[in-house]
């Protein structure tokens, strides 16, 4: 259950070993998150797994000191509509950002932290299996426009060889 509502929330709020030069999010500190500000709307690619459309309408907007970037979502999945609220913060001695989800039904408030390279934005995670083991998880936001990113939904035995289990586009709609 864990595994699942971590990587639809994570979808919406958004690979390479170079570091690259950014071109869309060349802002510094929280206001590299600009972009954000405004209406998306995320959906997976379809795929032959047979798997239920996710999709999510995020609606963002900074906090009224500016200090933080607050996202209401509505995520659809086989059916069913949730909501919740993510906040971005920043960490300003690390240079990374932390996301923390409250309101995803059947979870405790959680928070998870963000790192960048370039264009993308690597969402951070872990939990453990029902075997015991540790599995790694993450999402990259990949930005090709302000106004448009691709999104994986990954996960990891061991932190460093990723099978890619949900990808799709998510478009700036106002």
């Amino acid at each position: 259950m864990y595994k699942g509502m971590f990587l639809i929330v994570v979808l919406v709020i958004g690979s390479s070993a170079v570091a690259q030069t950014p071109v869309v999010l060349k802002d510094s500190g929280l206001k590299k998150l600009a972009l954000f500000v405004g209406t998306w709307k995320a959906e997976n690619d379809p795929d032959s797994t047979g798997k239920s459309p996710v999709s999510a309408i995020s609606s963002c907007q900074w906090s009224p000191n500016g200090n933080y970037l607050i996202c209401d979502q509505q995520v659809t999945n086989e059916g069913t509509t949730t909501n919740n609220l993510s906040i971005y913060s920043r960490n300003s001695d690390k240079d990374a950002f932390t996301l923390t989800v409250v309101g995803v039904p059947g979870m405790e408030p959680f928070s998870i932290p963000i790192t960048y390279k370039g264009d993308e934005l690597y969402y951070l995670g872990s939990y453990t299996d029902n075997s015991g083991k540790k599995v790694y998880t993450r999402t990259i936001n990949r930005f090709d426009s302000p106004s448009s990113y691709t999104f994986m939904v990954q996960s990891s035995a061991d932190g460093e060889h990723w099978v890619t289990s949900m990808q799709g586009k998510s478009r700036k709609i106002h």
